[in-house]
């Protein structure tokens, strides 16, 4: 597709209801045309938003400067603002610092500039989109990485859109020379070493040269890859939504390896990035399948994931924090309040009932605690037994054992919040009582 004002005003069409539209200008070709293009549109009437401009300052070398000195004088030329953010001075870091470590911290600079007043314009266009798609090709991508880059996606409390996907490098430098505009060349783009340089200056000419259309198939096959993932992603919501313990958000394993393989992967994948943002790789995801799913039918079992394991338990599957944060012991006087807060570990309601529960004239001097190991307890009208043999009986997940509230009187365990009381402190039949429920945290 040609490259023209009017078309940039149609792929404008969901950004215009933006007070303010910020574009990202780092002063080279592709960003010079679409901060040009849309303060000719205002000029024009056609787009009624307040156009500003930020610029990204990667501090990475004595040019990065000049450039940012380029943007002002641009913006001040069309008299718009322009917002400078410097990120980290990664020269002083002993990592290596790529395109990926590069976008992110560019991002992060982005999402903390715009909010739900300010749509940001970002100027990837057409080549950026089949570079991208080779760069992920080469590095085993799924079908997420391999769909296109949205033209649209939220940021932080904002959206991001990207108007020039659908015109090519060389429509966009027609017309930016048909306008007489000037833009930054940065040598660093003519480095080979740079993987997607290598792509844009050996690899894509060639393919051009055998195949002129190659961007336009290319695309269709985009576009297709990208209607594939939002099926499978429908799909895998629908079996998520089937599967899914509301309370617990965990999964029915039984019913979860009766779907094809496929399904499975496609369910662990969604379920770990809704709950978490935990983006799994690919030999992880074929092994949860292949042999953990498997063995976590039979017993109880654990698959690590950095800070987080997924674990089996009684018929369901859940993710878990490995994290282990403080509890803190602390008193409740029900009769003052009947609401406890637990420090990262949830709420402690007291609810008032007849002939169940503690009784009510014995709860105004008790002491919540935890588990500490040797603790015994005896059940109202049962045997005194250990805790730990309680919790086990109770089929109390092993991961909330630790963090299961624990209620004493006088130095005695007397309750143990969701399993039962002892005699001691149980309510007479017809008498008033308090139950205790506890709201647990978050897996």
């Amino acid at each position: 597709m040609k490259f023209s004002l009017n078309a940039l005003n149609e792929s404008l069409a969901n950004a215009r209801k933006y007070k303010n539209l910020i574009v990202g200008f780092s002063g080279g070709l592709d960003s010079s045309v679409l901060l040009h293009g849309v303060l000719a549109l205002v000029k024009k009437g056609l787009l009624q938003s307040q156009i500003k401009a930020i610029h990204v300052n990667h501090r990475q070398n004595s040019a990065c400067n000049d450039w940012e000195l380029f943007c002002n004088q641009v913006c001040a030329k069309y008299g718009v603002h322009l917002d400078v953010k410097a990120i980290e001075d990664f020269n002083h870091q002993s990592r290596n610092i790529n395109e990926n470590l590069l976008r992110q911290a560019r991002y992060q600079a982005f999402s903390s500039a715009i909010d739900s007043e300010n749509g940001l314009l970002l100027a990837h266009h057409k080549d950026d989109q089949l570079e991208t798609l080779l760069l992920r090709l080469n590095r085993g991508a799924g079908i997420k990485g391999l769909s296109a880059m949205k033209k649209s996606r939220t940021i932080g409390a904002g959206h991001i859109y990207r108007p020039l996907l659908d015109f090519g490098r060389k429509s966009l430098e027609e017309f930016a020379k048909s306008e007489g505009l000037d833009w930054i060349e940065d040598s660093s783009n003519e480095d080979t070493s740079v993987d997607r340089n290598f792509l844009r200056h050996e690899i894509l000419p060639r393919i051009e040269s055998r195949w002129p259309n190659y961007r336009e198939s290319w695309s269709k096959s985009l576009a297709l890859l990208s209607e594939a993932y939002l099926t499978t992603e429908s799909l895998a919501q629908d079996d998520i939504g089937a599967l899914l313990e509301e309370q617990s958000q965990a999964l029915d394993i039984s019913e979860l390896i009766r779907l094809p393989s496929g399904r499975q992967r496609a369910v662990i994948k969604h379920w770990l990035l809704e709950l978490k943002d935990i983006e799994i790789g690919w030999n992880q995801l074929f092994q949860i399948v292949d042999e953990f799913l498997p063995a976590a039918v039979a017993s109880p079992t654990n698959f690590a994931l950095g800070d987080y394991q997924v674990s089996s338990f009684r018929g369901l599957l859940y993710l878990v924090s490995t994290a282990s944060p403080p509890l803190d012991d602390c008193p409740w006087n029900i009769n003052e309040k009947q609401e406890l807060a637990l420090v990262n570990n949830g709420l402690l309601r007291a609810t008032e009932t007849l002939g169940e529960g503690i009784s009510s004239g014995l709860v105004g001097n008790l002491e919540v605690k935890f588990r500490t190991g040797g603790e015994n307890f005896k059940i109202a009208g049962g045997r005194s037994k250990s805790l730990k043999q309680v919790l086990q009986e109770a089929h109390v997940e092993p991961w909330m054992r630790a963090r299961t509230p624990l209620l004493f009187r006088n130095d005695e365990l007397v309750c143990v919040v969701g399993i039962g009381v002892s005699d001691s402190v149980r309510v007479e039949s017809g008498r008033k009582g308090y139950s205790i429920s506890w709201r647990k945290p978050q897996p």
